[in-house]
């Protein structure tokens, strides 16, 4: 991050000497808020399951592993996205079949990349809740990475879809040991994946209320998997989406110096893409 703070101070100073306009007071604020972008994108959600800051946790281990340089959840917490104990929800919902351990494993990966990932800052949102006042929606998922998810539970059996909304809480009770059940009689309502939902797209972008949002391989998109020897490729996914977002909010007001300034954009805009 220093390197990219560096080279927008060189790009400032060499546009204003090409234009020959003054190092303002607008300017100084604009090179504040895409230096400002590192703690856009490196945050956590508020939940009671999150930690306030993202950081180091070399005991993340299985799909939880990818974060370990850089994470906003704990080893507990990990521990219990990857038993399946961390919400009270029941992933074996319908009686005709358990749950796959090939569909559970990209449903940790989810969890993980929900509970773990410091890069969905663009896509926060506040909301009410007991145990989070903030989620993220509408995030770019690869569609590769969509399209694996939806093979793999394509035959297993869901009585809903939108998990997110569909369960109804003041059902629980004893007999289902604190875990949510279908509104009505899941041995009606359970239906493959395949038939409820059809095709990918429509799994992953309903199955958790358009948290996702699929998009072509070939655009900047999220991965739920990934080698952390290589790094985190997510960073500058959720790096463009920032400045992008900076860009809009500060375009108003770069009247004054509009050519100098928008040349910039450019410039930053194909350095952290």
């Amino acid at each position: 991050m220093l390197v990219h703070s560096v080279i927008v101070t060189i790009l400032f100073v060499l546009l204003n000497m090409i234009s020959g306009l003054p190092y303002t007071d607008i300017e100084k604020k604009i090179e504040g808020d895409i230096r400002a972008n590192d703690v856009y994108e490196y945050i956590c959600l508020q939940s009671t399951t999150h930690k306030e800051a993202p950081g180091a946790e070399k005991n993340l281990t299985d799909e939880c592993s990818p974060w370990k340089d850089n994470a906003c959840c704990t080893p507990d917490t990990a521990i219990k996205a990857l038993s399946f104990t961390l919400y009270s929800l029941n992933y074996d919902m319908c009686p005709q079949k358990r749950m796959s351990e090939q569909c559970k494993k990209h449903f940790i990966r989810d969890t993980c990349f929900y509970e773990c990932s410091p890069n969905i800052g663009p896509w926060k949102e506040q909301i009410e809740s007991a145990s989070r006042s903030q989620r993220f929606r509408h995030v770019p998922l690869c569609k590769s990475e969509c399209q694996d998810w939806f093979n793999a539970c394509a035959d297993d059996y869901t009585c809903s879809d939108n998990w997110s909304k569909s369960y109804d809480n003041s059902l629980v009770n004893n007999s289902t040991n604190g875990t949510h059940i279908c509104e009505r009689d899941p041995s009606e309502r359970c239906k493959p994946f395949k038939d409820v939902f059809e095709t990918a797209e429509n799994f992953c972008e309903k199955i958790w209320d358009h948290s996702w949002s699929v998009v072509d391989d070939s655009e900047p998109c999220m991965k739920l998997s990934f080698d952390s020897e290589k790094g985190n490729p997510n960073d500058l996914v959720a790096k463009k989406y920032a400045f992008h977002q900076f860009y809009l909010i500060n375009v108003s007001n770069l009247s004054p110096f509009i050519v100098p300034n928008v040349f910039l954009i450019f410039c930053m805009q194909k350095l952290f893409i």
